[in-house]
This record gives structure tokens, C-alpha cells and sequence, in this order.
């Protein structure tokens, strides 16, 4: 008999009647269930069944029947599949006789029951319901018979099955937020208050709570790559506007129609939405615009809301950052009015969280376990414990929760991405291929683009029953939103979501690279058709995760155009760059559009000194920033106050700025070939040279590259590598960590490639090296970090881009996040790479010694000298001699300072 279910039962001595009385009645009953019986021995009786009758076969031996009375101790089973046959002999067919029956899954279920123990089940990994995990195990126990080994799994005889496990995670609740553990962080017209969270502490549950507690809200947080113009505020758009509209949106239906449908919007209607959007309702209250993990936000749609905070202030801004972020530097340029940090939680909090996560079903013992898995993480300890139900580690007995088993709980502390990515493992495959599809979305997604989607990358998934499924097994939220088209009119949509933004990062990878690649392609095409310019940003960017580089390209340069044409200037840079690294065919176009956007951003704008918030406009009259025309804004910085960020004469710098812009100003020493000659910060006019500082924290140049090939400008050395679309391991690609590398070119004899050029420089990347090294000359913070975000998303230098953002970061006072992403950088180079780590190690000592840390600095500029002189770099030693010299004066050293000062003209 092919794929027989064959079930050894194995009678433990004990109190009770004889085993031949106890077996007879074992054979009446399984052979109404369809049993034959195929072996006997003492103290064993063995059944063959089919396999498709395995789940009524397993609960009538976990029900037990007639053969178990009294005290009778209860039967020791085993189970297995595979193909039986019956055994003959001389020719003579002995099936009739019932007994005589031979096969490997007899074997194997017959070593299982002599190994269990009374009221034990043991399964063969043969079995399919285990090998698919639908059944609840703990514990592998090996039986051996001769040379055999079998593998066996204990079933719980108390949940079998893991879909009703499965159906207890119903019972779960949302935790409360522990009060005492949270700061209360207030809302400023005008202003942005940083909450410090890092994922899965917290920090998007208060804020949301924060956004019901205020009269208006508007949460916005990070969608998809990163890349979309305005993605961010489309989707917050999407999930907030429900079935009435403010009047004032009415006024804008046509450009909220065109943001909503991916066509974009120019920067003063994106702000002038989002100001509608936020009117108060009534006069004398705030509303709250909130920005969950900040750094991941699009840079246009943070330009709109500090556009719109700007010009009508009757709102404050709330914005969420890790640990050891720096706020974005056009939310930089707004008053800061409080930060707050929420800390990991304490043994006590931890198991409250885990208590009210179980609807407080947690009995002490299960609680302290599970807490613990978490370690201080709010969402790991959530996690942890629904991996527990659905996995059934954690039993119900009545409304209490308890451990199944002594190990149950008690595994290694793990982070809330491993807790989702193992139960992810353990469900269905179209429950584990949909969960896929979301992620690589972005974790956000329309129910009918899924099924476009799927229907394009030929998955075939019943989505809808596998949306309802997941669901119900707190994977997903799904809502219904309602959306006005151009002429106010709402049509419905259903939406899809995880949880957290957590879940998207540790699902993303979880696709074989063939499978991700056509799924990304598949992505690509459908949104290509819905939407416009900016919604097909998106688009190029699967494109270019599946492969079709030229695709990609041509779809980022046509978005770069039309954020050009909206004053959405970072964007712009950051597109083309991307665009240039993806196709490098690409480039005149991408040059055309980075020098229109060079030419709105030439000139600083003025410096607008930002005063106390304006009381709120009586709410009686419409606003008239709804009908006049926004301030001239062809730059595409916002204007920012006179602070650190903008540098005017020494005498009104304040001391960060003061004291970066004095350590910086080492005159330049005269063009010498082969070494970079980048314009000085401050030239004495009788100085002689030593080397610009800030032309020490540039690239170096190829090893091996000819002398008189090499350039005369530190950006000229710059080189984008030909595409190669790549993933993260736990986390997709986004905006802000895109795959880089480093590396330099020979250009031509003028320092320029042009682009005919065979050579894999970019003059993208040499211009927006340019422009970056100018805005950090001008201290224009603004400026530069929109520059570094350009260098970034071309993939080119990214040691310098780091150097170059630690600078910004430096200069607007973020002195600890410019430490510590200049020693990021310095530990992720290689040890013998001396030149790099010469000029990581000096730009350290630069942020060292600005905040106030002169012992420190001195180390880390005697590390740069030395790796200087080791690899007989004269310009960088001399470089290192000149900050020392500076170093020694600003405490009061002058003789040594000049004496080093000397040493290096």
C-alpha cells in the first residue's frame, strides 16, 4: 500500500487488565476508523490507515477510548508514513491472515512507541503535517532499531495543531504605554520638539497617541525606498483624509488630486496643502504636524513642512529620530523646542508590556520569561510573546496563559525583526509570499495592487482570504479610506499595512534574489502605470532592484525634471545621482538638469531671524496665505536664522561656528601636481602655504594612477561605479543607505570628463563634490547636506560624503552625532588603508576639539600625523602640523603653536 499513515501503539505495564483484553479493544475501535491491522508483538499492536485521515486518527488517539480504564496508564504511540507491502512466502499470499505485513514506516512507528513514554505521541519527520509545521511539537527524541535512526517529535496533546494556537492570538491586546516611563513632550507653534526612540521602543505608539490627543493631526513617516518627491506626505494624505474634506482643501482639489495620483505638486502647494490640511478648527488651539523617523522622510516632503510651518505657524512639529541621529537640516533650520529620549524599559516595565500584551492572561511565571526575551524592546517582548501563542509555547488553560513546557520561554534574548522573521517562517507559503509582496512595498499597500501586481509576477494567491488570514494572525491592519478625486468627489480604497515599520525590514529579504528581482520588476511596471512623474520614482527604483538599469534611469531623469520644475532642489540632486550611478549613459541629460537647479541655487538666500510664533489666525476668516503667493523661493534651501548653520563676519559667529571656522583656516599651499588644491577657508594675505585642512579630508587619489593624469581639484578624483542593485541582508536599500563604494579616476588634462568619455567618472558627482565643498566653505549646512545626499545616492566616495555630513552636523551644533559618524567611518575602513584613516582621523580631531575635547583631539591628530609620515604623504603630514598648531594655541600654547606652525609652511 503506497503512502500509508502507519500507527505503532505500545502498552506500558501497569494497573489494569491484561494487554490481549486492552489490544482487542484498541483493534474494535481503529477499525471502524478504517485501520487494518499489520503488526503485532509483545506489547505492540500496529494499524495502517490513509494518510489523508491523519488529523481524525491523531485526536482520537490524543481522545484515548475503551482500551484506557481507571488507572490504566496510557498508551505510548508512534507515528510515520511511507509504503507497507505484505510479505509472501513460497509463493503463497499471506495478506489475508492481517499480520504479515512489511515496510520502513512499520520500522519506524514501531522504535517511535518503544521510545515514548506513556501518553507520549512521537512523530517521524515522514509525517507531512510536521514537516509543514501545522503541528505543535516540543522536544526531538531519536529511537533506534539496529542501524536505524529515527527522528521523532512530541505532539501536545493539549494543542496539537498550530491553527488553533493560531486562533489565540485573538486574545491579545494592544499593551498600554507605561506612563511613568514616557516624557511628555509638548507642542510649539512655530516649532519641532525631537522625540529619541529607537525602533520598536515606543516611539511611533506615542506619537500616534500624541496625534489623537491634539485637535489636528497629520502623521507622516517614511514610505518605500525613500526616493518618491513627496511620497511621504502622499501616503499621510491617503491615510488621514476621511469622508468630509476641509474647505480649504476643496480650494486645492485639483493639486491634491495630482499629489494623491503621483503627478506631484510644485513646493508651495504641497505647503499650502498641508497648512490646509492643519487649520485649526477653532482659534486659540495647535495642531500637530508629526514625522515619524525623521531621517528616513523624503527631503520634498520636509521641505513642505517646514515651508508651510514657516508661513503660517499655528502648528508645531513633532519629529521621532533614533538615538543618534541629527534632525534632517531643513528641520534643522526651525527653532527646536524640547527634546525627549524614551530609555529601555525597566524589569518592571518590561512586564507590563508583556501582561498587557496578553490581554493580562500572562500567569507570573510566563510573564517574567517572556519580559525577559525582549530585552527592554516593546515591540521584541510583543513579538516575543506572539510567536509564543502561535506557536503554541504559550498554552491557555481557561483565561490564564501558561508555559507548555519547562524550556518553553526560556531561549536567547532576540530583537523584535527575529522574532517577526521566525514566525514569518512558520506560516503558509501564500501567507509568507504576501507578506513578501508588502514588504518589498514598503509595508503599505492597495489590496487591488496587490492582486495587479501578483497577476503580473504570475503568484498565484487568493489575496483576499489571505488578507483576512493574516489579519487575523496580527500581521497586517487593513482600513478603508475614502479619497476626493480632482472635483471633491470620494471614492473608497483598501489599504493594507504591518504594524511597524519593523516588519518591513525584517521581511524584506526574505525572497530568493531570482524571485525579489521579478517581483521588483513586476512592481515597477504596475506602478509605471498608475502613476505620474513622481509616483514613477518609485518605480525607477524596482526597475533598478530588477535589473533594468536603462528603464530606471530614464524614469528618475524625467522625475528629476519635474522636481526641478517644483523647486524641490534636493530632490532634484539626489535623483540625478542616482539616475548617473544606475545608467551611466545618462549623464548629459542628468548635467543639463543639475545645472538648472545649480543656477536657482547660486545665490544664499536672505537670513530671516525667526521670532516667537505669531498668535493663531482668528479662525473667522479664511487665511489669506491660501490666495497670495508664497515669498520668492528660487533657492532651494528654506531661509534659515543667522546660527550656526550660516557663517557672517567672525564677530557675530556664535562659538561652534567661531571655533570650526578658525580651526579650518589653514592657508593653502601653492599647486603642486598630483596633490588637490580646493579654494582656503581664510588666506592670510603674506602667508605662505601649507595645505588647505579641508582638502586633507577628500578622497584619495587611484593608486597607481599616472602623474600627469591626476587632478587639480580633490572632487575631480571622484568615480561612480557601474550599477549593481543590491540588498541588505536584514533591511532593504533606502535614500539613506544605498549600496556605495569608492574608488577615483584619471580625468583629462583640465580636470574635467565630458561625456563622451569612455572613463567611468561622472561629472554629476564632480559637480555636486563642488558644490558640496562650497556650501561647507560658506557654512551653509542646508546646502551642504543636501549636496552629501546627492553624493550618497550616486554611490560615489562615501568616506569623503560621511567626512563632508559630519562637518554640517558640526556646524549646526550636533556635535555628538558628528563624533560618532566619524568614528563609524574611521572603524568601517580598512586598518592599512592609512590615507583615509589619516584624514578621517584629522577630521575627528577637528569635531573633538570644537566640542571642547583638546586631549582627545590631540590623540586623534597625532594618529593622523603618523599615518601620514608612514606612507610619506608630505601634504597630509603638513596638514596635521597645521591643526596641531592651532590646537596648542587655543590653550594658551602660542610658542608651541608657532613653532608647529612653522614647521608646517
Amino acid at each position: 500500500m503506497d503512502g500509508r499513515l502507519i500507527v505503532s501503539f505500545r502498552a506500558v505495564g501497569g494497573p489494569g487488565r491484561p494487554f490481549l483484553e486492552r489490544a482487542r479493544s484498541l483493534i474494535a475501535r481503529y477499525s471502524e476508523l478504517g485501520g487494518v491491522h499489520v503488526g503485532f508483538d509483545v506489547m505492540k499492536i500496529t494499524f495502517a490507515f490513509d494518510a489523508a485521515n491523519f488529523a481524525s486518527i491523531l485526536e482520537a488517539s490524543i481522545a484515548g477510548g475503551e482500551e484506557n480504564q481507571g488507572e490504566e496508564p496510557l498508551w505510548a504511540v508512534g507515528m510515520a508514513q511511507g509504503d507497507i507491502r505484505p510479505v509472501k512466502d513460497q509463493g503463497s499470499d499471506l495478506m489475508s491472515s492481517g499480520v504479515l505485513w512489511w515496510g520502513p514506516p512499520i520500522v519506524a512507528a514501531s522504535a517511535l512507541s518503544q521510545l515514548a513514554r506513556p501518553g507520549e505521541i512521537l512523530v517521524a519527520q515522514t509525517i507531512p503535517a510536521l514537516r509543514s509545521g501545522e503541528l505543535v511539537t516540543s522536544g526531538l527524541r531519536i529511537a533506534r532499531e539496529g542501524t536505524l535512526r529515527v527522528r521523532g517529535r512530541r505532539v501536545d496533546r493539549r494543542q496539537p495543531w498550530r491553527r488553533s494556537a493560531a486562533e489565540n492570538l485573538a486574545r491579545m491586546r494592544e499593551p498600554r504605554l507605561v506612563g511613568a516611563h514616557l516624557p511628555n513632550v509638548p507642542l510649539v507653534p512655530g516649532q519641532v520638539s525631537v522625540l529619541r526612540a529607537d525602533p520598536g521602543a515606543g516611539g511611533t505608539r506615542l506619537l500616534y497617541e500624541l496625534a489623537v490627543k491634539a485637535p489636528r493631526a497629520l502623521v507622516i513617516s517614511p514610505t518605500g525606498s525613500g526616493f518618491e518627491p513627496l511620497g511621504a506626505l502622499r501616503r499621510a494624505f491617503v491615510r488621514s483624509i476621511g469622508g468630509t474634506i476641509h474647505p480649504l482643501l476643496l480650494e486645492l482639489a485639483q493639486p491634491l488630486d495630482d499629489l494623491l495620483k503621483g503627478r506631484g505638486t510644485s513646493a508651495v502647494l504641497a505647503a499650502k496643502l498641508l497648512a490646509a490640511f492643519l487649520w485649526p478648527k477653532q482659534s486659540g488651539t495647535s495642531s500637530a504636524l508629526i514625522i515619524d523617523d525623521a531621517k528616513a522622510v523624503d527631503p520634498a516632503t520636509l521641505e513642505a513642512c517646514v515651508r508651510a510651518v514657516k508661513t503660517v505657524p499655528t502648528f508645531g512639529i513633532i519629529a521621532r529620530l533614533d538615538a543618534t541621529s541629527g534632525l534632517p537640516s531643513v528641520l534643522a533650520a526651525l527653532p527646536k523646542a524640547s527634546e525627549h529620549e524614551i530609555p529601555a524599559l525597566s524589569r518592571e516595565g518590561a512586564e507590563d508590556i508583556a501582561v498587557g500584551a496578553s490581554g493580562g492572561a500572562l500567569d507570573p511565571l510566563a510573564r517574567g520569561r517572556w519580559a525577559r526575551l525582549g530585552g527592554g524592546n516593546a515591540l521584541a517582548i510583543v513579538e516575543g510573546i506572539t510567536l509564543g501563542i502561535a506557536s503554541g509555547d504559550l498554552t491557555w488553560q481557561g483565561e490564564r496563559a501558561t508555559p507548555r513546557s519547562r524550556a518553553a520561554g526560556r531561549g536567547k534574548v532576540l530583537s523584535a525583526a527575529k522574532w517577526i522573521r521566525r514566525r514569518a517562517n512558520a506560516e503558509s507559503t501564500p501567507a509568507r509570499a504576501l507578506l513578501s509582496v508588502i514588504a518589498v512595498l514598503g509595508g503599505d499597500a492597495k489590496a487591488t495592487m496587490l492582486v495587479k501586481i501578483l497577476e503580473r509576477a504570475n503568484i498565484r494567491i487568493d489575496v483576499a482570504a489571505t488578507l483576512q488570514a493574516l489579519e487575523k494572525s496580527r500581521w497586517i491592519a487593513i482600513r478603508e479610506t475614502r479619497i476626493p478625486n480632482e472635483r471633491g468627489e470620494m471614492r473608497a480604497e483598501t489599504w493594507v499595512s504591518f504594524p511597524a515599520r519593523t516588519h518591513h525590514k525584517a521581511l524584506f529579504n526574505t525572497l530568493e534574489d531570482d524571485a525579489r528581482k521579478k517581483l521588483h520588476l513586476a512592481i515597477a511596471r504596475v506602478i509605471e502605470e498608475e502613476q505620474g512623474a513622481f509616483g514613477r520614482v518609485e518605480a525607477a527604483w524596482h526597475a533598478a532592484q530588477g535589473g533594468e538599469t536603462t528603464r530606471a534611469a530614464q524614469m528618475l531623469v524625467e522625475g528629476a525634471a519635474a522636481t526641478s520644475d517644483a523647486h524641490f532642489e534636493a530632490s532634484t540632486t539626489q535623483l540625478i545621482a542616482f539616475a548617473r550611478r544606475v545608467d551611466p549613459a545618462c549623464e548629459p541629460q542628468a548635467v543639463e538638469i543639475l545645472s538648472r537647479a545649480v543656477e536657482r541655487a547660486s545665490a544664499p538666500p536672505p537670513p530671516v531671524v525667526v521670532s516667537a510664533p505669531p498668535p493663531t489666525v482668528p479662525q473667522s476668516d479664511a487665511p489669506p496665505f491660501f490666495s497670495a503667493p508664497f515669498p520668492s523661493t528660487e533657492h532651494a534651501s528654506i531661509p534659515v536664522p543667522r546660527s550656526a548653520s550660516m557663517q557672517p563676519a567672525p564677530s557675530q559667529q556664535p562659538p561652534t561656528a567661531a571655533r570650526i571656522a578658525a580651526i579650518a583656516s589653514v592657508p593653502p599651499m601653492p599647486h603642486t601636481r598630483g596633490t588637490a588644491s580646493p579654494r582656503p577657508v581664510s588666506i592670510p594675505p603674506t602667508s605662505r602655504a601649507p595645505l588647505d585642512l579641508l582638502s586633507e579630508l577628500a578622497p584619495a587619489p587611484p593608486e597607481g594612477a599616472p602623474a600627469e593624469d591626476e587632478p587639480d581639484s580633490l572632487i575631480e578624483h571622484a568615480r561612480i561605479v557601474a550599477p549593481k542593485p543590491k540588498v541588505a541582508e536584514t533591511e532593504p536599500p533606502t535614500m539613506s543607505d544605498e549600496p556605495r563604494t569608492a574608488s577615483g579616476i584619471p580625468p583629462n588634462a583640465t580636470g574635467s570628463v565630458p561625456p563622451s568619455s569612455q572613463s567611468s567618472g561622472s561629472q554629476v558627482a564632480a559637480r555636486i563634490g563642488e558644490l558640496a565643498k562650497e556650501a561647507l566653505l560658506a557654512a551653509d549646512n542646508a546646502a551642504l547636506e543636501r549636496w552629501v545626499d546627492g553624493l550618497r545616492a550616486s554611490g560615489e566616495s562615501p568616506a569623503f560624503a560621511e567626512r563632508l555630513g559630519a562637518m554640517a552636523r558640526l556646524g549646526r551644533g550636533d556635535i555628538g552625532d558628528a563624533l560618532r559618524v566619524l568614528r563609524r567611518t574611521r572603524q568601517e575602513l580598512d586598518p592599512n588603508d592609512h590615507r583615509r584613516r589619516c584624514q578621517t582621523s584629522l577630521a575627528l580631531g577637528v569635531a573633538l576639539s570644537v566640542a571642547h575635547r583638546p586631549d582627545e583631539a590631540l590623540l586623534e591628530s597625532l594618529d593622523a600625523l603618523a599615518r601620514a609620515r608612514q606612507i610619506g604623504d608630505e601634504r597630509g603630514a603638513k596638514a596635521c602640523l597645521a591643526f596641531l598648531a592651532k590646537l596648542y594655541s587655543s590653550t594658551g600654547r602660542d610658542a608651541d603653536g608657532e613653532r608647529l606652525r612653522q614647521r608646517s609652511l
